[in-house]
């Protein structure tokens, strides 16, 4: 199997690598992509806020607080198979496609199990 290796001069070089490295070397790409990811929702906030030159107040603290335990609360309606799913998909950044291989199910079938639970997510919400 072969990887790309970029140097740090700029250079990009493919270079042969056995199949544990490679996985390793996915896996470890996988999970700094899905770190940077997470980080950036952190972020995005107070990103918008800054954008349109607003200082984070108190007022919006405790809307997000609000918002937060309310999701929360939401989220203990699930099943424990909805919870594993969001948060495997929404929160290490699988993909649907992945998820349905691992179980043996289609990907409508996996598609249906997500708005299942974003169904239940919103009724609880709304009440």
């Amino acid at each position: 199997m072969k990887i790309r290796y970029d140097f740090i001069n700029g250079e990009a070089k493919e270079v042969k690598a056995t199949k544990e490295i490679y996985e390793a070397i996915t896996e470890h790409t996988r999970e700094v992509k899905n770190q940077n990811r997470r980080e950036k929702r952190k972020h995005t906030s107070y990103d918008v806020l800054a954008m349109y030159d607003l200082e984070p107040s108190v007022e919006v603290d405790f809307i997000r607080h609000i918002e937060t335990a309310q999701l929360k609360e939401a989220f203990k309606t699930l099943t424990a198979d909805q919870k594993d799913l969001l948060h495997r998909i929404y929160y290490n950044g699988e993909k649907e496609s992945d998820i349905a291989r691992e179980l043996g199910i289609t990907k409508q079938s996996m598609n249906e199990r997500v708005q299942r639970a974003i169904q239940r997510l919103k009724k609880f919400l709304k009440s």
